[in-house]
């Protein structure tokens, strides 16, 4: 029987992937969570354990993070990944299998930079996208010897997916925009269920060492248009568009002259943190300072404390995922197929949407 690690195991996609182990007898299943986690999975047959009682004795077979440095400032998000990555190297055998949840968001939400199955380079970019790259090489780094899985998922799909099925059937219900007048962007989603089923795959084959990347959103081809079309006719709800242009996306040195340009014209301290490469430039270089000096500098944005850097940026980034004019193909191991089909993904959510109540 082979010890399991799942670093994430309350979060939306971790309960998931815990219950598919569930179903196996060939894994003894820890599942670290936060405290306030823990009776998420109170019902599972795992052991539940909390950071400070890992005995960080590397005796692991195999290490599943599926965390991310969430419900904290982005000026953590570094020190945080840098502490998962001691969960692994404290806890995962010398010849263990590691496997790390990872995002299509890395070649950018409206996926702008170049779709590659290979390490990513460091760039600027919101502080989402930057940690993700980050998290990726610190694995890649630290660990050569190992099987190593980096696993980028598209837009996870699902019953209750808080970003996807709740956003988009809440947007509905509340006459909220759900999509650009006149853009139809892929949807790239991965049903959950599927998620957990490649990770449990990748978990019992056998792969040499080294690092592999895998691409998982096998109903990529489906466009957005199609299936909110089924939600507002299952909620009976009107579709609202949003009859604007979105930004055009511009490189950090642009985006400096026109901030710089804007304060000549307008004092609008606050317009920097609508921008996307020079945004994750300051996050990075505020990292490094002293927390007394970051909160005059917070002031002196953002005198009042009224609004948030998620004000300017979280629409945006909705609306550049729901007109995405590309596809993230699926690249998976050819031994394996999805457990659920999109008329079975579908079913899910119609299951979901009649059990809460909509």
């Amino acid at each position: 029987m082979k010890k399991i690690l799942i670093i994430g195991a309350a979060g939306y996609v971790g309960k998931f992937v815990v219950e598919r182990f569930c179903e196996s007898q060939d894994f003894e299943i820890f599942a670290l969570t936060r405290e306030n986690g823990k009776f998420l999975l109170r019902d599972l047959n795992v052991s539940i354990v909390l950071k400070e009682e890992l005995q960080n004795l590397n005796d692991f077979d195999i290490v599943l993070n599926l965390a991310y440095p969430s419900g904290v400032t982005p000026l953590k998000f570094s020190k945080i990944n840098k502490e998962i990555l001691n969960i692994i190297k404290n806890n995962v055998k010398p010849n263990g299998i590691i496997i790390h949840t990872s995002s299509l968001a890395i070649f950018g939400y409206p996926l702008d930079f170049p779709i590659v199955n290979k390490p990513i380079r460091k760039r600027f970019d919101i502080p989402y996208v930057m940690t993700k790259i980050e998290m990726e090489n610190l694995l890649i780094k630290n660990f050569p010897n190992h099987q190593l899985h980096i696993v980028r998922l598209g837009n996870v799909w699902g019953p209750a997916s808080p970003f996807w099925t709740f956003t988009l059937a809440d947007k509905l219900t509340f006459g909220e925009p759900v999509l650009l007048k006149n853009k139809d962007g892929f949807s790239n989603i991965t049903d959950v269920h599927n998620v957990a089923d490649y990770i449990a795959f990748l978990s019992s084959k056998s792969f040499k060492k080294g690092v592999s990347f895998h691409h998982l959103a096998e109903f990529s081809r489906i466009k957005w248009l199609e299936i909110i079309r089924k939600l507002s006719e299952k909620l009976k709800k009107e579709i609202v568009y949003l009859d604007i242009e979105l930004p055009i996306q511009k490189k950090i040195l642009s985006e400096f002259k026109e901030i710089v340009f804007s304060f000549v014209r307008f004092p609008d301290k606050q317009s920097v943190l609508s921008t996307r490469f020079l945004s994750g430039f300051l996050w990075f270089v505020l990292s490094f300072l002293p927390q007394g000096l970051i909160n005059l500098i917070k002031n002196l944005i953002n005198p009042k404390n009224k609004l948030s850097v998620s004000t300017f940026i979280v629409d945006s980034n909705f609306f550049s995922l729901m007109s995405c004019e590309k596809q993230f193909i699926s690249v998976v191991d050819e031994d394996w197929t999805p457990k659920v089909n999109f008329e079975e993904s579908w079913q899910q959510i119609i299951n979901w949407i009649e059990e809460v109540g909509y």
